[in-house]
């Protein structure tokens, strides 16, 4: 080789090189400006506004969008002596980072509850698009709850294509007094929820018709709650499972109370098929019980008839909320969840928590609303 050659393969090779060093260069000062800039928490969700600020101790419900419809976590908070709230959101979601969530913002003698929904227990570290696409921008306290390694997966699970210009929607709200009336609004809209006394269930602004969607009503309920139909399902991720109860370890090493409870769902067949329930739930049981948890209750107890349902098998009507709350409480009650006073405080201490937070005036309440009551 000429010494030409040698030097033009040289110049190439320091080309390439810093190339290289300015793609990495530009990937982390993107990576950075991504995390920097995310919103702060909570955001404009009341689920997420209580979890940061409601008063204790606390009941905190936490699965997928089943229990906003299936439990009446405020009526179980009085009868518990607590400020019953609700954190769930979507069957779809990360449970890891739901565990990572908790172990953040739960508080020593909170107590946990986790109907949670059985996809949960099959893919507990699954990256959804639900999740990825909707669940991370809506509710910003997911992605500043998580460990920086997550925070990366979620950022490589995003298309750039959306990726970039929710970078450049977060840097512009950063600018002063840019996100301040969204905030506004959201701590109104709080403040009629407080008013009307929810102290854990926002309210659906719709309620669902008393007719399945497509996507359940193409098949039956043990179909659709254990995925039967789902092509090329992958197999249950219970190193995944485990790694979560190690996080709500934590939390309860805290002195937080963890139980997991079945789910309520509605159908003619859901646990028709005892045999293939039956050793589902042991596992599930047996790896609960490796790291100290309980699993209360059976699920053929919050199994009601299809007569139930709205518009999936995880969602029911007032009447099944009000007969699988009644079945739930006992339950609660034997475990030790019963706290031995009441909360120390008013739920309108939310607002006044989201005000402090954003800068803004806290709304102007009559002094009696928003009290913690007890049965």
């Amino acid at each position: 080789m000429t010494s030409g050659a040698r030097s033009g393969l040289g110049w190439a090779l320091r080309l390439s090189a810093a190339a290289a060093a300015g793609a990495a260069f530009a990937l982390a000062l993107f990576v950075g400006l991504y995390i920097a800039a995310f919103p702060p928490a909570p955001g404009l969700s009341y689920r997420e506004a209580l979890l940061y600020d409601a008063p204790g101790p606390r009941l905190i419900v936490e699965a997928g969008s089943g229990s906003l419809y299936g439990l009446d976590v405020a009526a179980l908070g009085r009868s518990l002596n607590r400020v019953g709230i609700i954190v769930a959101d979507n069957g779809g979601f990360n449970l890891q980072h739901k565990a990572w969530r908790l172990l953040a913002h739960a508080r020593p003698g909170d107590a946990v509850v986790m109907p949670l929904e059985w996809t949960f227990y099959e893919q507990p570290d699954a990256l959804t698009d639900t999740y990825v696409m909707l669940g991370v921008p809506l509710y910003p306290s997911y992605f500043r709850s998580i460990p920086l390694r997550e925070k990366l997966r979620i950022l490589a699970a995003t298309p750039l294509s959306s990726a970039v210009p929710a970078l450049w929607a977060n840097l512009g709200a950063r600018l002063p007094g840019r996100d301040r009336p969204r905030r506004q609004l959201a701590l109104d809209r709080f403040a009629e929820l407080v008013a009307l006394g929810s102290e854990g269930r926002q309210e659906p602004q719709w309620i669902p018709e008393r007719s399945l969607r497509p996507e359940a009503a193409r098949q039956s309920c043990a179909e659709y709650l254990f995925s039967l139909r789902v092509p090329n399902r992958p197999p249950p991720d219970r190193e995944g499972l485990r790694r979560v109860l190690s996080i709500l370890a934590q939390a309860r090493a805290r002195g937080v109370s963890v139980v997991f409870v079945p789910p309520v769902v509605a159908g003619d067949d859901c646990y028709a098929r005892a045999a293939g329930l039956a050793p589902r739930l042991a596992e599930i049981r047996a790896i609960l019980a490796e790291r100290g948890f309980d699993y209360l209750g059976a699920p053929t107890d919050f199994w009601l008839p299809q007569s139930r349902a709205l518009d999936t098998y995880y969602h029911v009507d007032a009447e099944a909320r009000a007969l699988a709350t009644a079945r739930l409480l006992p339950l609660l009650q034997a475990a030790g969840l019963r706290a031995p006073g009441p909360p120390g405080g008013r739920i309108s201490e939310v607002l006044a928590g989201y005000a402090r937070r954003n800068g803004l005036p806290p709304p102007a309440l009559p002094p009696e609303v928003g009290a913690a009551t007890t049965d």
